[in-house]
């Protein structure tokens, strides 16, 4: 049985936690800010072209970088600072040394057709990481490629409305296997969550993004634990949650 009371102690901060002045989403420094208030990290992997394990959202750097390039063909990290500042995407062996295991981290393995190599990366990896730490992704083929392979892994499932059509049509097989679901906040309320919620009544609720104080009031009592961003980003998101460590 695994052990998944650290999935929803605490909550986590969405691409650890920034503002996109001074500290850009998904770099150590944002990682590092959130570990030292006491929380865990939400972070997105990639496997590149030339197959490194790098922590960034987007498909491509237009965003975060200004240049049109895929974030999976980049070259030398060094020559792409984040959101006009010094700092540049990491390596996930980077944040995995940093965090050394003081903070629990969830890893959205973004979609990909390199399903296999991508996980084992990401897998072998981990074998040596000392915490705590979750893997999900919108693939299904990825979910299920973790639970097939390494079963001793907490594994969820990520919800967008594409991903409810797909779960009420029976396309996703694994659902009952997976450890937690990442829903979406806006649609915890929707009839496909409330099924979900009646058919897999054990199984965790972790809500992304938490953003609003509306939001918070109206549906933390749906899910077990959330993802969020705060003031830090925007003066009208949340305050920062109170840590319970």
């Amino acid at each position: 049985m695994k052990q998944l009371d650290w999935l929803i102690e605490t909550p986590f901060a969405h691409r650890g936690l920034h503002d996109n002045r001074e500290v850009p989403e998904n770099t150590l420094l944002a990682i590092r800010e959130a570990r030292e208030q006491g929380f865990g990290s939400e972070l997105d992997v990639w496997l590149t072209d030339d197959n490194r394990l790098i922590v960034h959202h987007d498909p491509t750097l237009k965003r975060t970088c200004g240049q049109k390039v895929r974030t999976t063909s980049i070259g030398g990290l060094d020559n792409y600072p984040i959101m006009q500042t010094q700092r540049t995407i990491p390596l996930l062996e980077q944040i995995l040394i940093d965090t050394a295991g003081r903070v629990p981290l969830i890893l959205e393995i973004k979609p990909t057709k390199r399903i296999e190599e991508t996980c084992l990366a990401v897998a072998e990896l981990l074998e040596k990481y000392p915490g705590h730490y979750a893997i999900e992704s919108f693939q299904p083929a990825i979910v299920e490629w973790w639970i097939q392979n390494r079963p001793d892994a907490v594994v969820g499932q990520l919800y967008s409305e594409r991903a409810w059509i797909r779960w009420l049509s029976g396309e996703n097989k694994m659902t009952p296997k997976v450890d937690f679901f990442a829903c979406p906040v806006n649609q915890l309320h929707r009839r496909p969550f409330t099924k979900m919620r009646k058919a897999y009544p054990t199984t965790p609720i972790i809500a992304w993004t938490m953003r609003t104080p509306k939001q918070l009031a109206q549906f933390m009592i749906l899910c077990d634990n959330y993802i969020f961003e705060c003031v830090d980003k925007n003066p009208s998101y949340i305050p920062l949650p109170t840590c319970t460590h």
